[in-house]
């Protein structure tokens, strides 16, 4: 979790809040999107019983 604080203070400060929000963004937006996909597999192992 250390690791991650401060990377995100490194990129704050030298590229911006702007920045952060994109990547934030980009990051919700890719994981919707394979919670999206695994939703409408019809695998084994997805099926419920």
């Amino acid at each position: 979790m250390f690791l991650g604080a401060a990377v995100g203070a490194f990129v704050i400060f030298h590229f911006g809040v702007s920045t952060v929000l994109a990547l934030a963004f980009v990051l919700l937006a890719a994981s919707g999107i394979a919670a999206c996909l695994s939703l409408q597999s019809t695998d084994a192992w997805t099926v419920g019983t």
